[in-house]
């Protein structure tokens, strides 16, 4: 059954090199999922409040269910604590490694399970939409292979301690035994011998192919990496429209618009009266009362009439930063995000050449 991958919001590095201690979302052994109660409500006094009713789940993408429903006593403190007879039963999700045995365990104790199998397909369909940290994948196989074969050193050593430490005694043991049970001393250490060599045996065997596929899926992150830069920049231009296409930058500039349109309204009715204040005063009989009135018409006039040529100009400048701004947009819509999708395609043929050589099994065939 085909699986979707999950998508890392985090960013994974490059993994240091004789390091096997990592967190539970590094460490590519596999991991519970945490559940996220994204239900919380605002209050009208700006703080936020839980209430059961509202509780809900985040799921991953595309699981496979266990067959399993776990009992009130079985959960741990937290799913208790957001736990809801309202929702039915509480889910656990296990989040596989690809390649992982999932222990039996994991199945009786989780309701759904993960696969981070990451499909050819999966990668052409999602490298479109932007940033969706494909190299992250390959990072945690080779977590997964370095928490196998850190298993395997740590077999080997104490194996190897004990062989040493057995051989060391073995003479000393002999001389201080009665030559009556010399031969069951040596069958016995023989024995013992031979169960911590068998052992050192099977744990290389084991990991004999995590060795082989460690160096294949450091290739896979390097090509995936080279992916991924291109794919960010699509994220980066969608990132541009968003911040181009904001209320703050660009729905506040249309009310600033209409503000000013509607000040420019207003300001001309004025400006028709003070007119008609003007053509009174000039026809009326030439007095001092009638000059000093005739002046202050005159400038409230004039002052009005360059509040209306300023506020229209600022409309034309704003009118020229929004066909700016939605010029801008359009080219990066219609120009740029097409280039950058181009740069994929042709960076894909190469994904997708490397895939089918090494990770045939993922390539939908």
């Amino acid at each position: 059954m085909q699986i979707s991958a999950i998508r890392y919001n985090m960013s994974c590095s490059y993994p240091k090199k004789n390091s096997t201690k990592h967190t539970a979302q590094q460490s590519f052994k596999g991991y519970t999922h945490e559940l996220e109660n994204f239900s919380s409500q605002f209050d009208m006094n700006g703080g936020y409040y839980l209430h059961k009713s509202f509780v809900k789940y985040r799921y991953p993408d595309r699981l496979e269910d266990t067959g399993v429903r776990l009992k009130w006593e079985e959960l741990t403190p937290r799913e208790r604590d957001i736990y809801s007879s309202d929702e039915g039963y509480m889910p656990r999700i296990y989040i596989a490694s690809p390649y992982e045995e999932i222990p039996p365990e994991i199945y009786k104790t989780h309701t759904h399970i993960q696969k981070n199998d990451l499909w050819m397909s999966q990668i052409k369909k999602d490298s479109m939409e932007g940033f969706m940290n494909f190299a992250c994948n390959a990072t945690c196989e080779m977590e997964h292979y370095k928490e196998l074969q850190a298993k395997r050193d740590e077999i080997i050593d104490k194996n190897t301690k004990e062989i040493e430490l057995l051989k060391e005694r073995h003479e000393e043991t002999l001389k201080n035994c009665p030559e009556n049970i010399n031969a069951k001393v040596e069958e016995k250490y023989n024995n013992r011998i031979s169960q911590l060599e068998k052992e050192i045996e099977e744990a290389k065997q084991k990991t004999e192919r995590v060795d082989k596929n460690m160096e294949k899926a450091e290739r896979r992150y390097d090509v995936l990496k080279k992916l991924d830069d291109i794919c960010r920049q699509i994220t980066s231009k969608k990132q541009e429209i968003y911040e181009l296409s904001s209320y703050s930058i660009y729905g506040s500039n249309n009310f600033r618009i209409g503000e000013l349109k509607e000040d420019v309204e207003k300001l001309e009715k004025i400006y028709q009266i003070r007119q008609e204040q003007v053509k009174r005063l000039r026809n009326m009989t030439s007095s001092k009362i009638v000059e000093i009135a005739l002046e202050k018409s005159e400038e409230a006039m004039f002052a009005i009439e360059q509040k209306i040529e300023d506020a229209k100009r600022q409309i034309n400048n704003l009118s020229m930063n929004e066909d700016v701004r939605k010029a801008f947009i359009d080219k990066i819509n219609n120009e740029e995000i097409p280039e950058i999708q181009e740069k994929i395609k042709e960076e894909l043929k190469n994904v997708e050449k490397f895939y089918r050589q090494y990770y045939p099994e993922w390539c939908d065939v």
